[in-house]
């Protein structure tokens, strides 16, 4: 399912939603962050546990996985968005507006926990 096409100076990229032929490359995409790279392995023994988490979040309507694929047919971006979290984030800001004196400090995983409850 293609949402968008993007065009740059040399490039085309086409933004589509994620299928579980495309686990594979995102997790190569994971493993080449620097920040990621000790944590996630591309080597197919390990794909178990992405192939798992893909299945789940595509199973959930309120996830939505994209991927950015290159004319060459090259995953070259990821991005995951979240209604839940966007509901909790627009909860938050939208209380902050009609509380001006309110604060938060903390993660958003905690403000996450907080607002659920």
């Amino acid at each position: 399912m293609t949402l968008a096409e993007l065009e740059l100076p040399g490039r085309r990229f086409t933004i589509r939603k994620a299928e579980s032929c495309d686990v594979a490359s995102i997790v190569g995409l994971l493993a080449a962050d620097q920040l990621r790279a000790s944590v996630d392995s591309i080597a197919i023994e390990h794909r178990n546990p992405y192939d798992l988490a893909f299945q789940a979040i595509d199973a959930d309507p309120a996830q939505l996985l994209l991927v950015v694929v290159s004319t060459e047919n090259e995953v070259v971006g990821t991005m995951q968005r979240s209604q839940k979290g966007a509901d909790v984030a627009h909860n938050w800001f939208s209380s902050r507006l009609t509380s001006p004196g309110s604060q938060h400090t903390g993660s958003m995983s905690d403000l996450a926990s907080k607002r659920r409850t």
